[in-house]
């Protein structure tokens, strides 16, 4: 046979599959896919082709013998542009925890002084602008710190300070 008549034959690999599990399910992924193929066979060797691709970013042989990750240009650096994205995130998301936490103590202390003011208006204590100016009326009242400190413990977190107020 002449060179030219034999380089006209494909040359190939003969893969068998042993268990008929791996065959069905082989068979299954052709026909959801076959679409994107000539024939059978060019989805045998995309599928041989990507196989062996990955197999080669992800192991190499190593000096004990076993196998180890080997280092990939695109895998480093995707993994350099999702930690980039997630200290952005974590930056992003540390700001706004911070700004959450500034408004819901702003929050907290305003509805005490109303709360308070409104306890001390059906007492009919007396009230003076330059005590509520003062922040006489901010602290929380008793049974409610009781509620955030049970709270506080429910969710596993630490309140070091005492926000009520001991005279009510």
């Amino acid at each position: 046979m002449s060179e030219e008549a034999s380089s006209h034959f494909i040359k190939g690999v003969w893969v068998p599959f042993i268990d008929e599990p791996n065959k069905e399910s082989f068979n299954d992924l052709y026909e959801k896919v076959k679409y994107r193929f000539p024939t059978k066979r060019a989805f045998i060797r995309e599928c041989l082709h990507l196989g062996a691709e990955q197999i080669s970013i992800a192991y190499t042989e190593n000096l004990e013998g076993g196998f180890a990750f080997k280092e990939n240009k695109n895998t480093l650096e995707q993994l350099k542009s999702l930690d980039e994205k997630n200290q952005q995130l974590y930056r992003y998301l540390r700001t706004q925890i911070k700004h959450g936490f500034a408004n819901q103590s702003l929050i907290i202390t305003m509805l005490s002084c109303i709360y308070n003011l409104s306890i001390s208006l059906v007492e009919g204590k007396p009230l003076h602008y330059t005590n509520i100016n003062a922040g006489l009326y901010d602290l929380l009242p008793m049974r409610f710190n009781d509620i955030y400190q049970d709270l506080l413990k429910q969710y596993g977190f630490i309140n070091n300070v005492d926000t009520y107020d001991k005279k009510k």
